[in-house]
């Protein structure tokens, strides 16, 4: 099991979910975040908070999931 958690891993997968959203102001309107903020995360200024771990899961239909974004938090499962 993964638990070393990438910063830039986690800001890849947050811009392929601004890919599959359709921009940053769409990503932010759909995980109820400020634009401000979402910028803040890209640059490592903060950490993604888990809540929204789980809202860009969401937001993206699954192609962008949690353990991607936090493995930290959320560990992949393993597979017997």
């Amino acid at each position: 099991m993964r638990l070393r958690f990438s910063y830039a891993e986690m800001a890849n997968m947050i811009e392929q979910a601004i890919s599959i959203t359709g921009s940053k102001s769409k990503l932010c309107r759909a995980i109820d975040m400020s634009p401000p903020f979402l910028t803040q995360i890209l640059k490592g200024e903060r950490p993604l908070p888990a809540r929204y771990a789980l809202a860009i899961e969401q937001a993206t239909d699954g192609k962008v999931r949690k353990e991607q974004l936090r493995p930290d938090i959320y560990p992949e499962k393993e597979t017997a």
